[in-house]
């Protein structure tokens, strides 16, 4: 069914007339793409984003709305997050106030939501993608290379690259295209084939790059007859990465940043962490909070220091009631996994509207588990959205 939008309202997206049907790039920004793609599954996207933009308080559309646009991929995914965590809460039957006053200082939580219930609370919104600053720019020269590969000339072979490291400075990528460009116009993909079917991949062709941090190692798959010659093929098809990963580390700096922020407050506040790191995982975030445990399906607790919560006898960051997470949120994956998390001793406890989501919390020195209603039926979309319709 269409979302009809007023015409005379702010709106997220621009009016065009859209003809770009493929994907995005890897250093294409994500507003960018959703602007101008005509993309079936991109248009049910921009319908749906406009509707939940559309209840938005219209007092601060105009500063979402510039977030949510930027080139920048922070200032876009942390607009989209508060927006699906507005939509979210809205439709749990909760008001929502953007930056309330606080009496005690001049700092301004993201928002105060007032319950059906009467269980009103302060909730913060953070976005994580695990990487900091430097690293995010060094990542933006490495989809830049990406790019330029994906558009070489290539009619008989896909490019399989092992990534390490990232760099420092702008990859040379016209240089390394070319030389791929010439070294696969030399082979033959019923050599490259056979190769491959023998195991022997001793054998395979590769090619090795460092620059300034950054190794990758590429190697030639040969494309399926039916696609040998044709124009608009990406050429990357498929990238592994090597190196240590830290996928806790970010989500307890995310909720320590927000845990001190704010004094005491007069009612419960909650963390809302959306974790997009590339290998997180719902594990990753129950060790981030509650530290080391084992067993299953009730584990034991082992009261280390490692979480971010502390141990029962010696709590840390009891300001936070809870931590409400999302693994990989992203404004082409609007239905994620989402888990509301306890603190095992808050100095507020939190039970609301919210603990009608999946949740953990810590009983008898156990972390237990409970289901609660799918995101996909709070936000009455369908669980593969957007390939299919919502419901």
């Amino acid at each position: 069914m269409k979302l009809h939008i007023d015409p005379m309202v702010i709106k997220l997206f621009d009016d065009l007339s859209r003809t770009y049907e493929f994907p995005s790039g890897y250093s294409e920004p994500s507003f960018q793409y959703l602007n101008r793609s005509a993309n079936e599954p991109i248009c049910k996207i921009r319908e749906v984003l406009e509707d939940w933009f559309s209840r938005y308080p219209e007092d601060h559309q105009v500063d979402l709305r510039r977030r949510f646009r930027s080139r920048k991929e922070s200032s876009h995914s942390s607009a989209l997050f508060e927006l699906w965590l507005h939509e979210l809460l809205f439709r749990l039957g909760c008001q929502v106030k953007i930056h309330p006053p606080l009496p005690h200082t001049d700092r301004k939580p993201d928002f105060l939501v007032e319950s059906p219930s009467g269980t009103d609370f302060y909730l913060e919104a953070i976005h994580t993608a695990g990487a900091s600053d430097d690293e995010s720019n060094a990542q933006a020269r490495s989809n830049t290379l990406y790019d330029s590969l994906n558009y070489m000339k290539s009619p008989d072979f896909f490019i399989k690259i092992d990534v390490n490291g990232l760099p420092r400075t702008p990859v040379p990528g016209r240089e390394i295209r070319r030389f791929l460009e010439r070294e696969l116009s030399r082979l033959r993909p019923k050599v490259i084939d056979h190769v491959l079917g023998s195991a022997r991949l001793d054998l395979l062709p590769h090619w090795k790059f460092e620059h300034d941090g950054l190794r990758i190692t590429c190697s030639p798959i040969p494309k399926p007859p039916e696609l040998r010659g044709r124009s608009g093929i990406r050429t990357l098809g498929m990238k592994t990465f090597g190196g240590k990963i830290d996928s806790e580390g970010p989500i307890k700096h995310a909720i320590t940043k927000k845990a001190g922020h704010y004094g005491v407050l007069d009612l419960p506040l909650v963390v809302a962490v959306n974790a997009t790191g590339v290998f997180v995982n719902e594990r990753d975030v129950l060790h981030a909070l509650y530290g080391s445990f084992h067993g299953r399906p009730e584990p034991q607790m082992l009261n280390d220091a490692r979480g971010v919560w502390g141990s029962f006898e010696n709590p840390k960051w009891t300001r936070v009631s809870a931590a409400l997470v999302t693994l990989k949120l992203r404004s082409d994956k609007l239905v994620v996994p989402i888990c509301f998390h306890h603190h095992q001793r808050p100095a507020r406890p939190y039970e609301g509207e919210l603990t009608r989501l999946p949740q953990t919390r810590v009983a008898n020195n156990r972390l237990m588990t409970s289901d609660g209603e799918t995101i996909e039926s709070i936000l009455g979309l369908s669980s593969n959205f957007p390939e299919e319709n919502s419901e």
